[in-house]
């Protein structure tokens, strides 16, 4: 088709409606057809007064478009050369085109306030723009394009708006009958009783199966008389079982139906009398034999069923279970008892399971590490820890994985390995775990783990997994040298370089992480992943350094307890609450 500059243009392709107000010669999409607005409105498309119905999905309908000079239709024609005005007539039934210019709707499509710009047409098979042409020749769709500044149209059919301007027929069979199911299908009515009619087909071609029509009687058909022997339903007595009767003066018939007495050989209505008997019957379930569903018998006891409820004479105990005999559940040899819901092994309150092996369900073990069950909590030893992007901040790393029970001797993993120098009777221990099999053990009397001094200028972190065993009368030091930590007078104080203290929970007989962080020359303590209120200065400044564990100066303040996981880092790597790790920082 031929294009040319058409201006500003007046309709406008919306797509679904939405609800809101829409503007005049808005075209919008509802309910499977294509709306045009008459005005500035929020009324749903089928309001008439408000809304032009262009084309309805089914019904062959045609949208026509001429051109003009004038609002009037001056100068109508089919090109939209030199035209100011465009105008739409639709819901047409013919795809003749009117040359009547009173037959359209007139709107403007050229202004003159600007630069140019261009409406392209396209038609298609379908709502997607499949078959893409400049003729409506065949096509059920118009694609439009508005305020184009090119007078080239596109030929991708995704820049075009689409429309439905030609629906698909739908046809309505009508088939004639003897019966209401069908029998004796005719096109003519002639002598027929029923007619049958068959609704939005897409094919112009009758069925000739009774089943794809609705059936009804027709006016006058039907008529008086008696129905006797409908085979389709005997009830199994001879005689009249239906009746059918049609009063003078009406099309109504009146149905009756014969129910005969239900017998031992008969199907029928029950009596009173017989529904008292079939309630009476198998009120007691009989006894359980080889040819009898009755009661149920497990080993030889009877199982009683009252009101849906299974139950023994009092209790009943499950037999031995052997390799016949479905019975009490054995594990490793002990005998499993359930009551109540609750599983317990008969010899005691708990039931300990056996080491697990290639030929033994028992403790469970991943890659060789044992996992543990306590407080309902479930954990690992020895499980791989996740990488540490900032590994190469860590300075001193020490760790009880891999360390078996009774060690002395301890190592260093960081990138840079300090030799470490263990100092009284400091022991690796199962006594107390958390992370490991076991822990690094100090018992308050000159235990301690001594290394070359670190030294930290700026930002640090200090932090380890502790179990503090003792109570504290003056001083008990964590981490020695210049930098001491630990806690000062009483366990609900905890102190940094002496001067900064925080308030802290007591945690005496019990795991928790500690890091102590220096961030931008201020100084924060966490105890289990929060934060420690301060209770004096929080500014630091200088160098920091430290040279043991568990002492200060490797010789005072011993630390009464266990450790593990004990890292320094020049980096603040906690600066916010957070979740302390359950695993083994990782050297990786």
């Amino acid at each position: 088709m031929t294009t040319t500059n058409l201006g500003r243009v007046a309709i406008v392709p919306k797509g679904t409606y939405t609800a809101g107000p829409n503007k005049p010669l808005d075209l919008v999409r509802y309910q499977g057809a294509s709306y045009l607005a008459k005005t500035t409105t929020s009324a749903l498309p089928t309001v008439t007064t408000d809304w032009d119905l262009i084309a309805n999905d089914g019904a062959s309908l045609y949208t026509w478009i001429k051109y003009a000079d004038d609002s009037t239709g001056t100068g109508l024609s089919d090109s939209p050369v030199d035209k100011l005005f465009i105008g739409i007539a639709v819901n047409k039934a013919s795809a003749t085109e009117s040359t009547v210019a009173a037959d359209y709707t007139w709107s403007q499509i050229k202004g003159n306030d600007g630069s140019p710009t261009y409406t392209w047409i396209k038609y298609a098979d379908d709502a997607i723009g499949t078959g893409l042409s400049n003729t409506s020749t065949g096509k059920k769709y118009i694609g439009i394009a508005v305020n184009k500044l090119t007078t080239t149209e596109s030929t991708s059919a995704g820049d075009y708006e689409w429309s439905l301007i030609v629906g698909d027929p739908l046809y309505t069979w009508i088939k004639y009958a003897d019966d209401s199911i069908g029998g004796g299908l005719s096109d003519s009515p002639t002598g027929k009783s029923y007619i049958g009619i068959a609704v939005n087909k897409t094919s112009a071609t009758e069925s000739t199966t009774a089943s794809d029509y609705a059936w009804s009687l027709l006016s006058g058909g039907g008529g008086g008389g008696t129905v006797t022997s409908v085979a389709a339903l005997t009830l199994g007595t001879t005689g009249t079982d239906v009746t059918s009767t049609v009063a003078t003066g009406t099309t109504t018939p009146v149905i009756t139906l014969n129910l005969p007495t239900a017998s031992s050989n008969a199907r029928g209505l029950l009596s009173s009398a017989d529904w008292s008997t079939f309630n009476s019957k198998l009120s007691t379930l009989p006894t359980a034999s080889t040819t009898v569903l009755g009661g149920v018998k497990v080993d030889g006891t009877s199982i009683t069923i009252s009101n849906g409820v299974i139950s023994g004479a009092s209790t009943y105990t499950l037999p031995t279970a052997s390799t016949t005999v479905l019975g009490g559940v054995k594990v490793d040899g002990t005998t499993v008892t359930i009551s109540n819901g609750v599983i317990s092994a008969a010899g005691g309150s708990s039931y300990t399971l056996p080491t697990a092996s290639t030929s033994v369900l028992g403790g469970v073990k991943v890659d060789g590490s044992t996992i543990k069950i306590s407080g309902g909590v479930i954990s690992a030893h020895g499980l791989v820890p996740p990488p540490d992007p900032y590994l190469a901040t860590v300075k001193l790393l020490v760790q009880a994985a891999g360390i078996s029970v009774g060690a002395t001797t301890f190592t260093d993993t960081s990138p840079t390995p300090k030799t470490l120098t263990t100092i009284g009777n400091t022991i690796a221990s199962a006594t107390q775990a958390r992370i490991n099999n076991v822990s690094i053990a100090f018992d308050g009397t000159g235990d301690g783990i001594s290394y070359p001094s670190i030294s930290f200028s700026e930002d640090f972190t200090v932090e380890a997994w502790v179990y503090r065993t003792s109570a504290i009368n003056s001083y008990m030091m964590l981490f020695g040298f210049s930098e001491w930590t630990g806690w000062t007078n009483n366990g609900n104080t905890f102190t940094v370089r002496g001067t900064n203290q925080f308030a802290v929970p007591d945690t005496i007989n019990q795991w928790a992480h500690i890091a102590v962080v220096r961030s931008a020359g201020t100084v924060k303590v966490y105890f289990n992943g929060a934060a420690a209120t301060p209770t004096s200065g929080i500014a630091i400044s200088g160098n920091s350094v430290y040279d043991s564990i568990g002492l200060y100066n490797a010789n005072m303040f011993g630390f009464a307890g266990y450790m593990d996981n004990i890292r320094f880092s020049t980096m603040a790597r906690y600066t916010t609450n957070f979740t302390p790790q359950l695993s083994n920082f990782s050297t990786i």
